[in-house]
């Protein structure tokens, strides 16, 4: 669903970005999130990153990106990324949309600066319930929206359920429960996980039951 500057550079990122919109026709969004300690920070050799260090890797990530598509030729000597002279090619620059994942304050600031879409997930970070810790997401993400001069309505938001503590195709009521309470914080969108497991076929019934009553 996203990349990450721990295994990509914006202007490489930006490029494959503009060939997969090609491809797609115009359906292609750009997914970008700040990725974590373990295999992929590791996946190159370097030691692991701090919290801040990746926090600033990220908006340095977020914002070349987002000016290498938004201009048709950039310059840029940053800390982490820099950029020479660089135009993508394909005539005047356009702008795919942009999603940043993001939980943390920095990451949501970035997210009402710079995104299309926020994407967020049902994981407990701060010993509340998971629909709890994203309402207060939610919430951070309205305040940075309004500190940066931009309606909150205009950001659109994607939750993905089922990786964390939620269990939306336990059953039927369990789906419109979920889809419903998260719905209520202002998601139109939700990406449920593909059911795998000795109850795969069950979940995927319960999934199919759901859409046929749309």
């Amino acid at each position: 669903m996203v990349t990450s500057p721990n295994i990509r550079h914006p202007v490489t990122a930006a490029k494959a970005a503009l060939a997969l919109d090609a491809v797609s026709g115009g359906r292609f969004t750009l997914g970008v999130g700040a990725g974590g300690p373990g295999v992929d920070s590791d996946a190159f050799g370097q030691g692991p990153w701090t919290p801040a260090e990746r926090a600033g890797r990220f908006r340095e990530f977020v914002e070349l990106g987002d000016d290498l598509l938004r201009r048709e030729r950039v310059t840029s000597t940053g800390r982490w990324f820099s950029a020479r002279d660089v135009s993508l090619g394909g005539g005047p620059a356009r702008r795919v949309p942009l999603a940043v994942a993001a939980t943390g304050p920095r990451g949501l600031a970035l997210a009402a600066e710079r995104a299309d879409l926020w994407i967020t997930q049902d994981v407990a970070r701060t010993g509340r319930s998971a629909w709890e810790d994203v309402r207060r997401q939610s919430a951070a993400l309205d305040e940075a929206c309004v500190r940066h001069g931009r309606d909150p309505g205009s950001l659109a938001r994607l939750v993905v359920l089922g990786y964390g503590e939620e269990r939306p195709l336990d059953s039927l009521e369990a789906f419109w429960d979920t889809v419903g309470r998260y719905s209520a914080l202002g998601f139109g969108t939700a990406a449920l996980l593909w059911p795998t497991g000795p109850r795969s076929r069950e979940r995927l019934a319960v999934l199919e039951r759901a859409l046929s009553q749309r």
